[in-house]
């Protein structure tokens, strides 16, 4: 399998998703149902990391799929997600993506490393404590 799902951290608040090679959506879609009941296993905020800097890959189709999961019914636990990835043209797909569907830009974002992705994280569990 080329994407894997587990928790980041020992606290368990944030799901990361690792995505190496060449991966498809029926992956993707199995990820999703990973992570949703981890998600589910716990009662407090959940923030999701989507590392995507181990590939160049994306797969056909990408627009519907985006928005079939962006659509899908995530557990009330889930704030955020931040998809990591240097790839321009990934990050062009999210862009369109997220003007497309206003739910996508709602909850998700874009980072260029982890560092910066946990600092997004961060910022928007400060700004919720506040």
């Amino acid at each position: 399998m080329s994407i894997s799902v587990g928790w980041h951290d020992v606290d368990q608040t944030i799901v990361r998703y690792d995505f190496s090679g060449v991966w498809n959506w029926d992956e993707v879609y199995g990820a999703v149902e990973t992570a949703i009941e981890m998600e589910e296993s716990v009662t407090y905020r959940v923030d999701v990391i989507l590392n995507l800097l181990d590939s160049a890959h994306v797969p056909p189709n990408a627009i519907t799929h985006v928005k079939n999961i962006a659509t899908t019914k995530m557990p009330d636990n889930l704030k955020m997600a931040v998809l990591v990835t240097e790839n321009r043209a990934m990050q062009v797909l999210f862009n369109i993506g997220s003007r497309l569907y206003r739910k996508i830009e709602e909850k998700f974002y874009v980072a260029t490393s982890l560092e910066t992705a946990l600092n997004v994280i961060t910022q928007s569990r400060a700004r919720e404590d506040a």
